[in-house]
């Protein structure tokens, strides 16, 4: 009996050592899902939603070449070339395009990656974005848990890219996981849609599953 509860203890003691060590490694990460909730709720976050609310509801056939360029001129003071946006979890971060694999670890702290290969967002076929969830908490990196409110993702949840003075408006389609060894299926080109693939690691502070978040192009201006 005495040897059972030797044991026990020991096994407890392993337990709290390492939800301690896990909360230590990922406390950046773990405060920016607690805090998400207020990010959401910003006056900045609820603008671009706004925004984003005006623009995609707009018919095309009343639109006009002027109003046109007047919402192109609004929505460049709202959204950065090369960034993408998703306002309601209060993710904004620039991406860098065209990354190969060898270059993906070293690029992602510092901003999304884009992986080559993959559609352009004015191509037909998959834009395949990541980020990551969390990292080493002595990286600098000023993205490298940019993606951590992807677990909060939600069906019709609107998200923005602007590449090249074009802003593309997708709306969330479905989240789903994947084991990290699996293959993603990309399509690229021919009579796919365009649609928008996002990707990090989870659970968060782990590289154990992929999270998935597909989104459909719903306008482009």
């Amino acid at each position: 009996m005495k040897v059972l509860i030797k044991v026990l203890k020991s096994v407890l003691a392993l337990i709290v050592i390492g939800y301690g060590a896990y909360i230590a490694l990922n406390a950046p990460t773990l405060y920016k899902l607690i805090t998400n909730r207020s990010t959401q709720a910003s006056a900045q976050s609820n603008a671009l939603t706004q925004a984003i609310k005006d623009a995609t509801q707009t018919a095309p056939k009343r639109d006009t070449p002027d109003k046109t360029a007047i919402l192109k001129a609004e929505l460049a003071a709202r959204f950065k070339n090369d960034w993408l946006y998703y306002p309601r979890l209060g993710i904004k971060a620039p991406v860098t395009w065209e990354v190969p694999q060898s270059q993906v670890a070293k690029v992602m702290p510092d901003s999304l990656i884009h992986l080559d290969g993959t559609a352009q967002p004015e191509q037909n076929g998959d834009v395949l974005i990541s980020g990551h969830s969390s990292y080493y908490y002595w990286n600098h990196g000023a993205y490298k848990n940019i993606f951590a409110p992807l677990v909060n993702t939600k069906e019709n949840d609107d998200i923005v890219i602007r590449k090249n003075d074009v802003v593309y408006f997708y709306r969330v389609l479905k989240i789903y996981e994947i084991g990290a060894k699996e293959g993603l299926k990309v399509n690229i080109g021919g009579t796919n849609p365009k649609k928008l693939e996002l990707m990090t690691c989870v659970p968060v502070g782990t590289s154990l599953r992929r999270l998935i978040v597909e989104a459909k192009l719903v306008k482009s201006i």
